[in-house]
């Protein structure tokens, strides 16, 4: 009796244990609002825990093991890209390679920059920036070198260079850049928000709580992002010219993440860093990926962070009702496990879901609204330690580059551009807005 006993504990220990977790943080579906997200979520949490074998983890637990970490969580995965391609143009410049190293590094500005409708971080954008001009100096384009100093300014004007850390060209041609716009009449911005008291970030850095003036902005191109306790986020870009006087006015109703990216590769490039970012914190199992790949078909798929694989893709027509049509896929994942409730070797696909990250507000909402995060957080497991992220490696600066032939024009041509971080900064006569996704980008007349 006490060996049956015995057994049928074991068994039903290891029952217990066989049990996968799948963390389900709603569904990637243009024009939803939050209700409907939440409803779509808890449909989608409530089909996957029916099946054996797999534990539904819904948002309200996936916010309590976050635990404030949301926006860094955030930050990780809209640079983790920028991060990385930065880290590869450090090495190839640290190796005299650098054509290549300009290529990488254009890629990673690219990256950066687009991460700033949803980061509050621009200090990697501004290592890129510094890296390409000491690129260009080394081979001989100083014109392009002062186009990436400027850039630099207009996001930190506080910046300077020493000699300790950087070679005295680089130090002199900086200084030279700095003095130049420092010189240049400056133009302000009022962001006043509905309701008041919202975070103020101009190119990454806190200006304070609103309203706020910011009266020192060098002409040109800059982000802003206004954030509240509430997670709700408004962003924008704005160009301003010497002199001129802008007011911002943010109504603070909208929770997104970030800015989707254009491309079909990229979006899910960018998918996979969110979901990357968000699985290695909250789950050792899985994460539900669904939304619309486009507007007539929907997609599902499985996260594993333990390995980083993503399973084959699950679709379905959306039939004018893609919430629905992802819970009728959800009965399908479990099929993606083998007997050790892991991704199976048959079932791991190539990449992530091409999704949109502006359409799960359910998500965004998990990661930043601070408002509805339990105080005592219910009992759960101990959440993974943060991942550590970053390329690891010191900021040496390979000073023995001399002037080179230059192969690399068209790299530096695509760098320096001619768009609104080109010299000049001014509005056009009469002013211009265009409206975007997530912002709006104002050109602004001096008064």
């Amino acid at each position: 009796m006490i060996r049956v006993f015995f057994t049928m504990l074991c068994c039903g220990v290891m029952a217990a244990h066989a049990e996968t977790e799948v963390v389900v943080v709603g569904a990637h579906i243009s024009g939803q609002n939050l209700q409907l997200a939440e409803q779509a979520a808890a449909k989608l949490v409530s089909a996957v825990d029916r099946q054996r074998g797999l534990k539904a983890i819904p948002p309200e637990v996936v916010r309590s093991r976050i635990r404030g970490r949301g926006e860094q969580i955030l930050d990780d995965a809209l640079t983790g890209k920028g991060t990385a391609l930065l880290a590869e143009g450090k090495i190839l410049f640290e190796q005299a390679d650098l054509e290549t190293a300009l290529i990488r590094l254009a890629g990673s500005i690219a990256a950066l920059e687009g991460a700033m409708a949803g980061t509050t971080d621009s200090r990697g954008l501004v290592d890129a920036l510094l890296l390409v001009g000491m690129a260009q100096l080394s081979m001989g384009q100083p014109d392009a070198a002062r186009m990436m100093y400027k850039r630099v300014l207009l996001l930190d004007p506080t910046r300077e260079l020493d000699t300790i850390h950087y070679p005295p060209k680089v130090v002199a041609l900086f200084s030279e850049v700095r003095s130049a716009v420092l010189a240049a009449p400056r133009a302000s911005i009022t962001i006043t928000t509905t309701p008041l008291g919202a975070s103020v970030f101009v190119d990454g850095r806190l200006r304070g709580q609103s309203p706020v003036k910011v009266g020192d902005l060098i002409p040109g191109v800059h982000h802003i992002l206004v954030t509240s306790d509430a997670g709700f986020r408004h962003y924008e870009v704005i160009q301003v010219a010497p002199k001129s006087k802008t007011t911002v006015v943010a109504t603070l109703e909208n929770y997104f993440v970030g800015r989707a990216m254009a491309t079909r590769p990229a979006r899910s490039e960018q998918i996979g860093e969110l979901y990357r970012a968000l699985g290695d914190r909250v789950t050792g199992g899985l994460v539900l990926v669904a939304g619309e790949i486009d507007p007539d078909t929907v997609g599902m798929q499985l996260f594993e962070p333990r390995t980083g694989n993503y399973s084959r893709v699950l679709t379905a027509p959306a039939g004018g009702d893609p919430a629905g049509a992802l819970v009728g896929l959800a009965p399908q994942v479990g099929a993606f496990l083998n007997k050790s409730g892991v991704l199976g070797a048959d079932q791991v696909g190539g990449r992530a879901l091409s999704l949109d990250i502006e359409t799960n507000p359910l998500l965004a909402q998990v990661l930043l609204d601070d408002r509805r995060r339990p105080a005592s957080p219910p009992s759960e497991p101990s959440s993974p330690a943060p991942t550590a992220r970053g390329d690891g490696i010191p900021w040496y600066i390979w000073a023995g580059v001399g002037v080179m032939a230059v192969g690399a024009a068209g790299a530096a041509f695509a760098l320096q551009g001619d768009g609104p971080e080109g010299e000049g900064g001014g509005g056009k006569d009469g002013g211009e807005t265009t409206t975007g996704s997530t912002g709006t980008i104002v050109v602004v007349t001096p008064n």
